[in-house]
């Protein structure tokens, strides 16, 4: 039986132990049933600073006074107390949360269902209200989640609550110190476009605004019965070898807010229009971009208020006048404003049956992605869809990933590189344009900087010598350019802004010649510092010489 103190001297007896992470194991605690304990592995912290860490975080996230009550629900699996052994840090109390199921749960018809016998699409509606009424509290004392994926989220079956966990990871500063202790790690499939390109996301930036994406992916998937928005039925092959994992979501490669060239929303999938307009119109302002405007649209995405606003109205208590019942099916609700029952038309959706066999030189392939974190293809089934080519269909069972910082691939990403369809563009005049602004930049800073070297380094450098040293690394630097950024030219609906990327790389030699100019001065100063000091020695040695003969 393990026995812990708080800073401020309070013992605390855990009892049995409820569950076990990747981080810590989660106990109860004898006399507080109301509470649980988080007791850090032996493994979390790597150093001694670490642990210190963590420990300034917590003291910090005690110093909020945030509650973890809103609306007389829990919502947040806020620390309330720090707890010690021997002196150090091992772990902290938190709220007891009384349920087993994460949101994913609910996402997928199936399980909710079987949570909740009387199951309708307004309790989706609910939870995306509830999860919306807890991001906005979090926003509104100026805290980040940070890592915002489904394993952190849990739901109150009994209140409909949900409930914000695992709050040690949240991305916070300090109110007194201002120091910022921030979230290092994050799931790819949630992730803002611009950290999809961050190789660590210990060095990139979580905001309001990449909670704000995470929040617009979770409302989607509650609403669209646990379809991803940035799936679909991709209409032209892509070859493994040039798709990356992330690129739907940089490109912002959403068919339910906008036209994507070879990619289609699936027969199955519930459409935008059976929702209200302004719930359309969020969903509009956080996903509508491409990879040219993703950056400039940042500030533009719905707000954990906004979608408060709009969802209340749904949300609202028993009789809804904002909702129906299918007149064939009381188990589908669905928004007044729908002149159709969108769930009839989804479950009623029947491919077309497969065609004989297609000429080669005709057949398309395609992958419908279902919307899963990560998905595990079950089965393969061919069709032919309206006015298509035959159709690749993987299907896929829903699963749940753990916490990481590395990139996954959903199966909208999978599609594979057989049929006869080309991609939608090759890298070859990306990399052409670029590389050939790179040599012009040789010749264009060529004589300058033949000049500066001469006048500020008094370096007679031939200007032959000078063009091709500078082209060279004009060359090799544009090159590197558009390896780095032809997946985005690549999949991009438009493509010539990207080519206009060759402007840069014209001063790609420039920036070479600045930075031998840089070393040649640093050399230079090592040099000097060095002739002083070996003067200096040599004058000491003299002096010892001389003193000792006289």
């Amino acid at each position: 039986m393990a026995v812990y103190k708080s800073s401020s001297g309070k013992v605390y007896t855990l009892g049995a132990q409820l569950g076990t992470g990747g981080e810590g194991i989660v106990s109860e605690i004898q006399g507080e049933n109301s509470k649980v304990a988080k007791i850090y592995k032996a493994d979390r912290f790597k150093t001694d600073q670490d642990r210190f860490t963590m420990e300034r975080k917590l003291k910090a996230m005690l110093d909020m006074n945030i509650s973890v009550y809103v609306d007389g629900k829990l919502r947040l699996a806020w620390p309330l107390d720090i707890l010690y052994e021997n002196g150090s840090m091992v772990g902290f109390v938190m709220p007891k949360i009384n349920s087993k199921y994460k949101i994913f749960d609910v996402q997928r018809v199936e399980m909710a269902e079987k949570i909740y016998p009387n199951y309708t699409w307004k309790y989706a509606v609910q939870f995306a209200y509830n999860l919306s009424v807890a991001v906005k509290y979090v926003h509104d004392k100026n805290i980040v989640i940070g890592d915002f994926n489904q394993n952190n989220i849990s739901i109150d079956t009994s209140t409909g609550a949900v409930i914000l966990i695992d709050c040690d990871s949240f991305d916070i500063r300090d109110p007194k110190s201002g120091e910022h202790f921030p979230c290092k790690v994050g799931l790819p499939e949630m992730l803002a476009p611009e950290l999809q390109t961050v190789r660590n996301l210990a060095n990139g930036t979580f905001t309001k605004e990449t909670d704000n994406f995470s929040l617009a992916i979770h409302i989607f998937r509650l609403l669209m019965r646990n379809e991803d928005p940035f799936g679909g039925v991709i209409t032209m092959s892509r070859s493994l070898s040039t798709v990356s994992a992330n690129a739907p979501i940089i490109n912002g490669e959403c068919p339910y807010v906008r036209t994507v060239s070879g990619k289609e929303i699936p027969g199955r999938s519930p459409t935008l229009d059976m929702l209200p307009v302004n719930i359309q119109e969020l969903f509009k302002k956080t996903f509508d971009y491409d990879a040219s405007t993703a950056l400039r649209r940042i500030k533009n995405r719905a707000t954990a208020t906004e979608w408060c606003n709009a969802l209340v109205v749904l949300a609202t208590a028993e009789p809804n006048p904002n909702l129906q019942t299918c007149t064939l099916n009381p188990h589908h609700v669905y928004p007044k404003y729908s002149s159709y029952c969108p769930w009839c038309r989804c479950e009623n959706y029947q491919p077309p049956k497969p065609q004989p066999s297609v000429p080669q030189g005709r057949q398309r392939r395609a992958v419908q992605s279902t919307s899963t974190i990560n998905s595990t293809v079950n089965s393969q089934v061919t069709y032919t869809p309206p006015n298509s080519g035959t159709v690749n269909i993987l299907s896929g069972i829903t699963g749940v990933s753990g916490r990481t910082g590395a990139t996954g691939m959903t199966t909208n990403q999978q599609a594979g590189s057989g049929g006869n369809s080309k991609p939608r563009r090759t890298s070859t005049l990306f990399y052409l344009v670029l590389i050939a602004f790179g040599l012009a930049g040789g010749f264009v800073f060529g004589q300058p900087v033949c000049e500066v070297a001469d006048l500020g380094f008094h370096m007679d450098i031939p200007l032959n010598a000078c063009i091709a040293v500078l082209s060279i690394g004009g060359v090799i630097g544009s090159a590197l350019i558009a390896y780095y950024f032809k997946d985005r030219y690549i999949y991009a609906d438009n493509a010539i802004p990207w080519l206009f990327m060759g402007l840069v790389t014209l001063l790609v030699p420039l920036v070479v010649a600045l930075a031998m100019a840089l070393v040649m001065f640093i050399v230079a100063v090592i040099l000097g510092i060095l002739t002083v000091f070996v003067s200096i020695i040599i004058g000491i040695i003299v002096i010892v010489m001389i003193g000792s003969g006289s």
